[in-house]
């Protein structure tokens, strides 16, 4: 059922009791919407950020085994699931929780990690059955995003998801017959610039793709990998996607993500942010010649946006690559001169893996797509031989939430938020994702068209009790900020219907109506915005108490971020202040969190400022996914923000430059720093904010 508020004052639809365009328009949404606002962050709301409803199953990775057998990850579940052709249950099996990558060994043998875990577990995919052949505790790890197998070293290679490095980890020998514990022989530590999203062992080459570094690191592997030797690949933006195939000394290299050329705000749209696919060659061996580009498609000009997932088919004909914030699927004929759009499939939105089966015709090649969704739960099977294009091969279920929250992901991270946008030129097609990978960060500095002013993608999590919303402070309300993201997203069209005839896969999402109004679309952005929180701290979520050096950073917390980051349960009038005696009860429990910033404006060096007061003070929950710090981007790890850090008594800056000039003239001299054992006991601390 759709919301009381909405279904009492005739909100749905063409129906709407609100007038259609114009000021009052606004006026009268905003309104409504301030009364829903005030009422899901109420801290005893029954729907409030602090108690969101549970997400569904979120299918993550699908594959196609023999004896048509499929196996799909859910990372909602954190379990594994192995069906017959039929989508029948064969096993269930349960993995280290909220998987996210996997690594098969043959068809027998897959290893799989969890964002919240230390494990890597080893499954044995028998006939029928899955069952639990071995597992490995990785120490000082506290979750694991993707894996990669290299068969030629029998080593496993480990994306560290807290920490930004690879863990290097060499089997033991008849690993596939050992017992939990004894998995591993030895461990080697990787360090990287950013975290790595993506893994992938193509040849002799090792392929690290990371997500906020913008570049894909290619690494000779003798037999382990060489990371002095490695050659980069980068792009302007994130790296969404990525796969890779050799061809005898040619290695093709396919990179989904946004435009490679920086976002321009100047004219008030979101400028040069097309989804793009680009295609390098790289002949001989890696470290010896970098990548050359050798095609490049603009996706969003072919309906598909945010590509989340590629593929290039085993014959080595044809590329395939799946939209998540688009209904599309392309296959895509390879160089040649150009990539060219070969097939198109019109499937639902939220496509982040597929299985591809090929099938032979009397006539002609035929082809289904087996497409695993977390934003529908869902497999789907997808042909352009059916009438409706797509059906659903299995529900793994949508949790506990309402039509509103999941119509509010949806305006999120498809495009049905600005559903008549082009991208001809300047303009665009995109999603929130297109800059807030899964709600989160891009890692750009963007021009943000005011003046000579940049700003760093801030993430659009946890906004329910931190608010006015963005450094600059512009928006005092959710209410306001939704409002505005309907005008700057849409090219001149901000105020529209849905209409669930010409997009039949929002019926597969919720029982709508048949029409869907603009302010029921506000009222659903809004409630999910609302719910989506953060991301669980692994080390809280494990149960990791304090040692000595994060105890110790407490109280230099105090004295000297305190005054600005502040022990808040909301910046919104409701919120308490927590006193010093119970903030490591807080900041240790696996449930709970403080908004460490304040509805304040500070002038802390870091120039230009994007407001005449400063800039907002943000919030440090998550400090470690928001790289890169500051409004200008400047700093890209922790210890560099607190090695830049002066005081002088309770004033502080975040930069001062190096001269001899007093602080009243704007220099450094008379400034205190914090000592290199102040700064280790803070980066320790902020792990578990």
């Amino acid at each position: 059922m759709l919301s009381a508020l909405a279904l009492a004052s005739g909100l749905v639809g063409c129906g709407s009791a609100v007038t259609v365009g114009g000021e009052s328009a606004r006026a009268d949404m905003a309104e409504v919407l301030l009364a829903l606002e005030a009422r899901l962050t109420d801290p005893a709301s029954e729907v409030g950020p602090d108690t969101a409803p549970l997400f569904g199953g979120d299918p993550v990775r699908i594959k196609r085994l023999s004896g048509g057998r499929f196996l799909v990850l859910l990372r909602g579940r954190s379990e594994l699931v192995l069906a017959d052709s039929a989508w029948n249950v064969l096993s269930r099996a349960p993995t280290p929780e909220s998987p996210a990558g996997w690594a098969f060994a043959g068809e027998e043998y897959v290893f799989v990690g969890g964002r919240l875990s230390p494990s890597v577990e080893l499954f044995h995919i028998s006939g029928e059955s899955l069952s639990v052949s071995a597992r490995t505790t990785l120490d000082g790890v506290a979750g694991v995003r993707t894996i990669a197998y290299l068969p030629s070293a029998e080593a496993l290679l480990v994306a560290d998801d807290f920490d930004s490095r690879i863990i290097y980890l060499t089997l033991e020998p008849e690993w596939n017959t050992m017992d939990a514990g004894t998995l591993v022989a030895r461990r080697q530590d990787i360090p990287l610039q950013s975290p790595a999203l993506h893994l992938q062992v193509a040849g002799s080459s090792l392929l690290i793709g990371e997500l906020i570094g913008h570049r894909v690191q290619v690494v000779p592997l003798d037999p382990g990998p060489e990371m002095e030797q490695a050659v980069q690949l980068e792009l302007d933006g994130p790296i969404w996607a990525l796969d890779s195939r050799t061809s005898g000394d040619t290695l093709w290299i396919a990179v989904g993500g946004p435009e490679d050329r920086p976002l321009d705000r100047s004219s008030g749209e979101f400028g040069y942010v097309d989804s793009f696919l680009y295609l390098y060659r790289m002949v001989g061996a890696s470290g010896e010649m970098s990548p050359q580009l050798a095609a490049a498609l603009n996706l969003s000009e072919h309906g598909l946006v945010t590509p989340k997932a590629i593929r290039f088919e085993p014959s080595g004909g044809t590329l395939w690559v799946a939209g998540f914030g688009s209904g599309t699927v392309l296959e895509l004929e390879l160089p040649g001169e150009s990539l060219r759009v070969r097939r198109t499939f019109h499937v639902p939105p939220g496509t982040v893996d597929f299985a591809l089966d090929t099938l032979y015709g009397e006539s002609a090649n035929k082809a289904y797509l087996v497409l695993a969704n977390p934003l529908f739960d869902r497999v789907f099977m997808a042909s352009q031989d059916t009438d409706a294009g797509w059906s659903t091969a299995v529900h793994f279920g949508a949790g506990s939430r309402t039509p509103e929250s999941h119509l509010g992901e949806a305006l999120f991270f498809t495009t049905l938020m600005s559903p008549e946008n082009e991208s001809d030129g300047f303009l665009s097609r995109f999603t929130c994702e297109t800059c807030h990978f899964e709600g989160g960060i891009d890692g750009r500095t963007h021009y943000t068209g005011r003046g000579h002013v940049f700003a760093t993608t801030k993430t659009l999590r946890g906004l329910a009790n931190n608010v006015p919303v963005f450094s600059r402070g512009g928006d005092a309300t959710l209410t306001s900020m939704v409002l505005s993201e309907f005008e700057v997203a849409n090219q001149g069209q901000p105020v529209f219907t849905l209409e669930r005839a010409t997009m039949p896969w929002l019926g597969d999402l919720a029982d709508f109506p048949e029409s869907i109004g603009p302010l029921l679309q506000r009222e659903a952005l809004l409630t999910f915005l609302i719910q989506l929180r953060h991301e669980p701290n692994p080390l809280r979520h494990a149960g990791r108490p304090f040692g000595e050096l994060e105890r110790a950073g407490l109280p230099v917390f105090r004295d000297r971020c305190s005054v600005c980051h502040k022990p808040l349960t909301s910046t919104r009038d409701h919120g308490r202040f927590i006193p010093y005696a119970e903030w490591e009860t807080w900041l240790i429990a696996p449930d709970a969190d403080l908004v460490w910033g304040a509805p304040l404006f500070a002038k802390t060096g870091i120039e230009p400022y994007v407001s005449q007061s400063g800039a907002r003070v943000p919030s440090l929950r998550r400090v470690w996914r928001k790289q890169p710090y500051f409004t200008d981007g400047s700093s890209v790890t922790i210890e560099d923000v607190l090695r830049r850090f002066r005081y002088a008594g309770a004033q502080s800056w975040h930069h001062r430059p190096d001269t001899g000039g007093s602080a009243d003239t704007g220099g450094s001299a008379g400034l205190d720093s914090l000592t290199d054992r102040e700064i280790r006991v803070l980066e320790a601390l902020l792990r578990y904010f």
